[in-house]
């Protein structure tokens, strides 16, 4: 079976400490909101790729802002 180069398809890899980074990003936001009574929110215990590319441009950014409107929008500054 030959196969084929998809350009469209990009896979990137992220190692154990990215993941628990992000991880323990994704509890301490869930406690901050459990503190202030708006515990709500549903989600499973994985951090979703939007919780991981927040916690990527804290470390690699002088700033990292989510958007006010849209938390898949960051503002950035800084970048390396």
């Amino acid at each position: 079976m030959r196969r084929r180069y998809r350009p469209d398809v990009k896979i990137r890899l992220l190692t154990r400490d990215t993941m628990h980074g992000a991880n323990l990003l994704l509890h301490s936001y869930r406690q901050k909101l459990a503190a202030a009574g708006l515990a709500g929110a549903a989600g499973g215990e994985a951090p979703s790729t939007g919780i991981i590319t927040l916690y990527l441009a804290l470390r690699l950014c002088q700033q990292a802002r989510p958007h006010t409107a849209s938390p898949f929008h960051l503002n950035l500054s800084g970048c390396s």
